[in-house]
């Protein structure tokens, strides 16, 4: 293995040439699959924006070498959704930051109760994010059984599905954060349903 430096998000180039999904149904021909991971000496907040400031210039590289990568959640697919042959895969399960919301980063016409807004980066499992809202008394309306998905992938994919008078994980969902190139990354929410205030994405370094 090797690391990569990347301002102070850790980049691990494993240098696997293949990858076996969870449940053991196919292997898949990789040209590389690199571990990532938030500084621990940084602060959430902190470490949240540097892994941001990661993700862009690995989608830069990317860019630059015209080598394809993919983000890899739980790998729980029984499909070859997650891979990419002669590419780069990027295992996002340690990018697992989960915070509050306080009330300053809240718009004063936002309808719902902002106590039980949170935020959670892309690799958190939805065990991770459950155990953390069972310390405020709180849980996910439903969730699949098994809960080892990333919150990112239960969204794309409505693992699970809906259940009774609610709907599925992605339907609580107020609000993305989305690279979208090297240079540029967006907070993206409903016209209809704003929710965040300039404050929030302010310390996101972002754009509504």
């Amino acid at each position: 293995r090797s690391f990569i430096k990347k301002k102070r998000m850790k980049i691990v180039k494993t240098g696997f040439s293949t990858w076996e999904n969870k449940h053991e149904t196919f292997v898949q021909k990789i040209k590389d699959l690199y571990e990532l991971g938030n500084d621990p000496a940084l602060g959430p907040l902190d470490g949240y924006n540097d892994s941001t400031r990661g993700l862009q210039q690995l989608v830069a590289e990317a860019i630059a070498t015209n080598v394809p990568i993919r983000a890899l959640g739980a790998g729980w697919s029984w499909t070859k959704i997650a891979t990419i042959e002669e590419g780069i895969m990027l295992d996002t399960k340690p990018l697992n930051i989960v915070f509050d919301i306080s009330s300053e980063n809240v718009v004063t016409e936002y309808n719902g109760d902002s106590t039980k807004l949170f935020f959670a980066q892309c690799g958190t499992a939805v065990w991770e994010l459950s155990a953390f809202l069972k310390n405020r008394q709180l849980s996910l309306k439903t969730s699949g059984a098994s809960n080892g998905q990333t919150i990112a992938g239960v969204i794309a994919t409505g693992a699970h599905g809906s259940a009774f008078d609610v709907g599925a994980v992605q339907d609580f969902v107020v609000g993305l954060h989305v690279i979208v190139s090297p240079t540029r990354h967006i907070w993206l929410e409903r016209g209809s349903y704003p929710v965040v205030s300039t404050s929030f994405t302010q310390k996101l370094q972002t754009e509504l």
